[in-house]
C-alpha cells in the first residue's frame, strides 16, 4: 500500500512531509515493491516534492527543477508549483509524441498544423488521446517561505490544487486510510 501525506503544522509556520517506500511501476511490468529509494525530494532548501503512481516519471519530472533551485535560498513555493507544472507537462507530451505521434511519421506539431488533411477518425482518435492521456503521477510539493506553509498537489494533465487551507493531503492507495485519522 502505498501513502504519502503532507502536512501544515505550528499555525501555518511548518510543514511535514511523510512517505512510505512502495515503488510503483506499472507502464510494462505492473509492479509494486518495497525499496530504499526515498518517495521524498529536495527540491530547495524549503520545498520537498513527495510522489505517488508510477516511480519513474517524476524523477524526469524533478530533475530540472531541482538543477534549476540548487542554491537558491528560499524561493517562493509558488514558483516551483509554476516549475512542476511546466515540466510535468512537456514530459506528458513528450510521452504522447513518442507512443502516438511520432509511429506516424508526425509530431503534435504536425499534427495541429496538418489535421485538416487527415480523416477525421485519425484526428478524432488522436485528438482523445491528447485529452485523456494520464501520466498516472502525482506530485505532492510541501514547503515553507516567508513564515507559511504550503502544500501543492499537481496532478494530470499538470493542473495543481493548493491544500493550504485544508491542511493536510494524503495521496496513494493509503491515502484514504490517512485522511479518516
Amino acid at each position: 500500500m502505498t501513502i504519502v501525506i503532507g502536512l501544515i503544522c505550528d499555525n501555518g509556520e511548518r510543514a511535514i512531509a511523510i512517505a512510505d517506500r512502495m515503488l510503483t511501476e506499472e507502464e510494462y511490468l505492473s509492479v509494486e515493491f518495497e525499496h530504499d529509494i526515498s518517495k521524498i525530494v529536495k527540491i530547495s532548501n524549503n520545498c520537498v516534492a513527495l510522489s505517488a503512481g508510477s516511480a519513474l516519471e517524476p524523477i524526469e519530472i524533478l530533475s530540472g527543477v531541482i538543477d534549476k533551485y540548487k542554491g537558491v535560498t528560499s524561493p517562493y513555493i509558488t514558483q516551483i508549483v509554476n516549475d512542476v507544472k511546466n515540466e510535468y507537462r512537456r514530459v506528458r507530451q513528450r510521452k504522447i509524441e513518442e507512443r502516438y505521434f511520432l509511429p506516424r511519421g508526425f509530431s503534435i506539431r504536425d499534427f495541429y498544423a496538418y489535421q485538416r488533411n487527415l480523416h477525421d477518425d485519425i484526428v478524432l482518435r488522436l485528438d482523445s488521446i491528447l485529452e485523456n492521456f494520464d501520466l498516472g503521477v502525482f506530485i505532492l510539493l510541501v514547503g515553507v517561505d516567508a513564515n507559511k506553509a504550503h502544500l501543492y498537489l499537481i496532478s494530470n494533465p499538470g493542473v495543481s490544487t493548493c491544500y493550504d487551507q485544508i491542511g493536510f493531503c494524503s495521496l496513494g492507495s493509503g491515502g484514504r486510510h490517512a485522511d479518516t485519522t
